[in-house]
């Protein structure tokens, strides 16, 4: 693809080399260096460009998401508000600029300009980051309601499909986000993310042998993909293959240090006794051969950590007494009515290891 653009600019180069002040080709120019990544040179040409035609909308537009990459905020808010004096209903300063808002985490004046989006094209699929927004702010509901209506305007939508399905999982709508990764799937067989999301489905359904089948096809596409091998790290640990476990979740962290990864590799430490250090954030929990009930309010400082098999971990601090504490790993289980003899399994992994 480089290779494309790498033509493209030998022959703007050759035009500039000729017409140094041809605006057209400035412009060209400096979008193929946007694509290519290159911002500092897109930059330079936008300005350039923009000395010539001080209001073109495109233009500016650009140079607004060139200071967004480049973390110049205010400079991409005052291109971006300068395009919308000239132009309000110009779409694509709209929408970027609800983007660079919500990057921010300015979710209100987001939703503004997305919503202004669709008053002027009603039918623009990619007003799907107000869903996504509304995720972020943990509205799954009012996000799903949104993926539905994009849905019906392009049902083969294989991006909106597959957040609806993300967002199903957060709902833990699993059958419904099955039935999205399924539909993706028929459109693009071969699809890494989609084949990695289903597994992940099938994992919090306790299905093991169908979730790691899906992994193991998604790290044939993408093999250094972190959430892949750590998932399969954990059926491996779920399955009592150990030693599978730890390569995989060892890759996993080489790509990327999260607090999951620690968490599960800590865990199969501990079941293989081949270590006395263990990746756990207290490394002198002692465990208890016996399961016993703890009030909530013994615990404080409980923060989120990740989502992971059959629930979701928190950090939190284990009040013993008036002078003693204990940082602890707690597991929220979802729909306990209907545990299952994967579920069991891990509960004895966890207490009698």
């Amino acid at each position: 693809m480089s290779g494309k653009y790498d033509n493209a600019l030998l022959d703007l180069n050759k035009i500039l080399k000729m017409e140094p002040n041809n605006v057209c080709a400035l412009r060209n120019r400096g979008y193929t260096y946007i694509l290519l990544e290159k911002y500092d040179k897109a930059l330079n040409d936008f300005i350039k460009s923009l000395e010539i035609e001080p209001e073109n909308l495109f233009a500016l537009t650009c140079r607004a998401e060139i200071y967004s990459h480049l973390e110049k905020y205010d400079e991409a808010f005052s291109d971006y508000n300068r395009v919308l004096e000239i132009e309000p209903n110009y779409v694509d300063a709209l929408y970027f600029r609800g983007e660079l808002y919500l990057k921010l985490d300015k979710y209100e004046e987001g939703f503004s300009d997305f919503n202004k989006v669709l008053e002027i094209v009603p039918a623009n699929t990619f007003t799907y980051i107000r869903g996504e927004a509304f995720m972020k702010l943990d509205k799954y509901e009012e996000a799903l309601l949104e993926f539905d209506r994009l849905l019906e305007i392009q049902p083969n939508d294989v991006y909106i499909l597959g957040i609806r399905g993300e967002c199903n999982m957060s709902l833990e709508k699993y059958d419904d986000a099955l039935l999205d990764f399924e539909r993706l799937l028929k459109i693009q067989p071969i699809n890494a993310y989609a084949l990695r999301k289903r597994g992940e489905t099938y994992l919090e359904l306790g299905k093991l042998d169908k979730a790691l089948s899906d992994i193991n096809q998604s790290l044939e596409i993408e093999s250094d993909n972190a959430d892949a091998l750590r998932n399969r790290g954990y059926i491996y640990k779920m399955l009592g293959k150990f030693n599978e476990a730890l390569d995989d979740l060892n890759k996993s962290l080489e790509i990327r240090l999260d607090t999951l990864t620690l968490w599960y590799r800590g865990m199969t430490y501990e079941m293989l006794n081949e270590s006395k250090e263990t990746d756990l954030a207290n490394k002198n929990i002692k465990q208890e051969s016996s399961i016993k009930a703890i009030l909530y309010d013994q615990f404080k400082d409980i923060k989120y950590i990740a989502k992971g098999g059959f629930g979701k971990i928190y950090k939190a601090t284990w009040i013993l007494n008036s002078e003693e504490t204990k940082t602890v790993a707690l597991k929220y289980i979802p729909n306990s009515k209907n545990f299952n003899n994967t579920f069991i399994k891990e509960v004895c992994i966890l207490f009698f290891f």
